[in-house]
């Protein structure tokens, strides 16, 4: 069994403004088969100079996250 992982999902551009979505990924196996999910956690939106945070899941902040991905 594997833990879940948090990844950047694929940045979408909109209008000028580019959608970075982060990710809760969770693959594991049993003795019966395969497991998954993938669960949005938070959006960042970026244009420049600005950047906003969307959390989707409560407790969940930027700095939590950044340093999340980077691990």
């Amino acid at each position: 069994m594997s833990f879940p992982e948090i990844r950047c999902g694929v940045p979408v551009e909109c209008v000028g403004f580019t959608i970075l979505p982060v990710l809760r990924q969770f693959c594991g196996r049993a003795e019966t088969g395969v497991i998954g999910s993938v669960t949005p956690i938070a959006l960042f939106i970026v244009k420049e100079p600005d950047v906003w945070f969307i959390p989707l899941e409560e407790g969940c902040s930027p700095e939590e996250l950044v340093s999340a991905i980077r691990r």
